[in-house]
């Protein structure tokens, strides 16, 4: 459970310094312990990208308030903490089931990263022609048939999980927040686009990205 925690903790801080840089809010930083290796998920999550991950560690790294030990707390930010580490925790999970599947489907080229911090379905994005051969191994009307349609079923499940998990660590991420600051008042749909650059770096060479304007493009 401490190791889950201190994953935890890295995540936040890294959602903090990514939504700091897009706002004027006033973001507290938890304090981590980073031990320089990262987990497929940590990857996913901060990516691979030197530049990028140097800056982020930097403000992970940052001193903060002291705070008062948990049994301590006002109940309220007992309970904050309660909810951030059970969302935090339940879409880790989600990742590291999703991980392998999402990249396989952007591969394929039938999921994109969409400008709000999310994946779409690219079958069902008008705006986007998904090649002929990945229309017949994703086809819709096998979604029914136990085999011919698990490709179509997986696709729609790991969109459907993948976004679950990011929104999970958005919402432990204003959780965090309010704890240390009650009048925070970023939503999830803010906290979420806050996170759309970081998605885009780390995309690979030829996956889909959705830009500000809405056209789907390859990276």
């Amino acid at each position: 459970m401490q190791f889950v925690r201190a994953k935890i903790l890295i995540f936040l801080s890294v959602m903090a310094a990514m939504f700091v840089l897009q706002s004027c809010c006033s973001i507290v930083i938890p304090p981590v312990t980073l031990t320089g290796s990262k987990t497929a998920v940590e990857r996913q999550i901060i990516g691979d990208q030197p530049e990028l991950e140097k800056d982020v560690w930097m403000v992970a790294s940052a001193k903060t308030a002291s705070r008062v030990p948990l049994e301590f707390e006002q109940e309220e930010v007992r309970r904050r903490v309660a909810v951030e580490n059970a969302n935090a925790y339940e879409a880790f999970v989600i990742l590291e089931g999703f991980q392998k599947k999402l990249q396989q489907l952007k591969a394929d080229r039938v999921v994109g990263e969409n400008n709000q911090g999310l994946v779409s379905n690219l079958l069902a994005e008008k705006n986007y022609t998904v090649p002929a051969a990945m229309l017949k191994k994703y086809d819709e009307r096998n979604k029914d048939d136990l085999d011919k349609g698990l490709e179509y079923r997986t696709l729609v499940e790991t969109v459907e999980q993948i976004n679950k998990a990011r929104t999970l660590l958005a919402r432990a991420f204003i959780e965090n927040q309010k704890k240390s600051n009650p009048q925070f008042k970023a939503t999830e749909k803010e906290v979420l686009a806050s996170q759309k650059q970081k998605y885009h770096d780390a995309a690979l060479k030829g996956e889909i990205l959705q830009n500000d304007a809405g056209v789907w493009a390859p990276k």
